[in-house]
């Protein structure tokens, strides 16, 4: 049986590893996932995303955003 601390650092490995085929562009890789039948695994790389990012690095993406409205705290 595995402990949840290698099952941690697996999923930040494989997310990690995903963002760099990726150029760092989180919303590819949200974008390449099954939302409606993968779930769990949309759920865990946010999670991880969230985790390992500040809050502007988090919205550096999102190009659509309205400055104004964007809390960071």
């Amino acid at each position: 049986m595995y402990t949840e601390s290698v099952r941690e650092a697996c999923v930040t490995q494989l997310v990690e590893a995903w963002l760099r085929t990726y150029n760092g562009d989180r919303l590819a890789v949200l974008a390449l996932l099954d939302i409606e039948n993968s779930v769990d695994v949309c759920q865990t790389l946010l999670q991880v995303l969230f985790k390992k990012s500040t809050p502007l690095a988090l919205t550096e993406d999102l190009t659509f955003i309205n400055e104004e409205f964007v809390l960071l705290s």
